[in-house]
């Protein structure tokens, strides 16, 4: 994955820049944008996993259909 974004790059860069230190620059750049994405999907899974249940079954958990982006979320 951390070659993703710079797979276009060439083996160096200006002034000896070596093509496995852009990589690693770039991965520590990308790693948290991708880890934020990832939880992002993990919400998103979540509250459509909620939303198909019935009312009966959210009670007995303690959801509120109301209140299952607020719940997921934390907010």
């Amino acid at each position: 994955m951390n070659t993703l974004f710079v797979s276009h790059l060439p083996t160096s860069i200006g002034h000896g820049v070596s093509h496995r230190f852009v990589q690693l620059v770039t991965f520590a750049w990308a790693a948290p944008l991708v880890a934020r994405l990832n939880d992002e999907l993990k919400v998103r899974a979540a509250i459509s996993e909620l939303k198909q249940m019935s009312d009966r079954e959210l009670d007995d958990i303690g959801v509120a259909r109301a209140n299952i982006v607020r719940t997921v979320r934390g907010r």
